[in-house]
């Protein structure tokens, strides 16, 4: 298990599981952040590539891990409050703004030595 770490309350979580993102879960997410703009909201949904599997749509790992850099556990649909004690939310911070959307792999080790 590979964990990555919520970048704003240092929750860990499995790194496979962003290969279960929901456009639905991308979704609830929008509008989330956009309560009062569904142009902004449709703009996030649209942005990301999407696959099929069973019936259901996924988004691509790759979009669902740099949703998850910026919004950490409200990707999953857990709307966790920041926590600015947490030492883990603060190093994760730094190592997904250090290395980007582009290398979750590096990302997980420096974020599990």
């Amino acid at each position: 298990m590979t964990d990555v770490y919520c970048p704003r309350c240092g929750e860990p979580w499995d790194m496979e599981e962003l290969h279960y993102v929901t456009l639905r879960d991308v979704a609830q997410l929008a509008r989330r952040l956009y309560p009062d703009n569904p142009d902004l909201q449709g703009r996030l949904v649209k942005s990301v590539m999407i696959r099929i599997q069973g019936g259901e749509i996924f988004v691509v790992f790759e979009h669902a891990y740099a949703l998850f850099t910026r919004y950490g556990c409200w990707v999953f649909g857990n709307y966790c409050e920041p926590q600015e004690d947490s030492e883990i939310a603060a190093r994760a911070r730094i190592v997904y703004e250090m290395l980007g959307p582009s290398d979750p792999d590096g990302a997980a080790a420096l974020l599990n030595e």
